[in-house]
């Protein structure tokens, strides 16, 4: 956070009642990245939740999934995933594979349109993509 962010978000907090960040990153991420007592928090796109003084949880329409979802991340071959530089980011509700420190990024990538997109289409999984990274998700 920039300096002098944390003191205006507790200002705002303090006067509208709620202030809430949504992200990408996983929920304990994104808590952590933030960390300001009183606040709401959305991690992966929304389908994790954390209200104040309530527990983090899973968006009931995404917890018929996690088991895709884990699933997923344990089909990988490790040895492949250290040959091609890709890196598997468990994050609960969603797994992220990123390329950005692969030793050739265009392999990497193919890889990824080739085998691993089929994999999850067949799990029934949503495939999006960002900056050098590959995104599954329940539908």
């Amino acid at each position: 956070m920039i300096d002098g962010a944390r003191e205006v978000i507790v200002r705002l907090r303090d006067h509208l009642g709620l202030v809430g960040f949504i992200s990408g990153r996983g929920i304990h991420d994104l808590i952590d990245i933030v960390d300001i007592p009183g606040c709401a928090y959305a991690g992966n796109h929304g389908l994790e939740l954390q209200f104040p003084d309530r527990p983090a949880r899973i968006a009931e329409a995404a917890q018929p999934w996690l088991a895709a979802i884990a699933d997923f991340a344990d089909h990988w071959d490790e040895a492949l995933l250290v040959q091609t530089g890709l890196q598997i980011e468990r994050k609960g509700a969603t797994l992220s594979v990123h390329w950005r420190t692969a030793p050739d990024p265009d392999t990497a990538h193919a890889l990824l349109l080739e085998r691993f997109l089929p994999e999850a289409h067949a799990r029934g999984l949503v495939v999006t993509w960002g900056r050098m990274v590959m995104e599954a998700r329940p539908p």
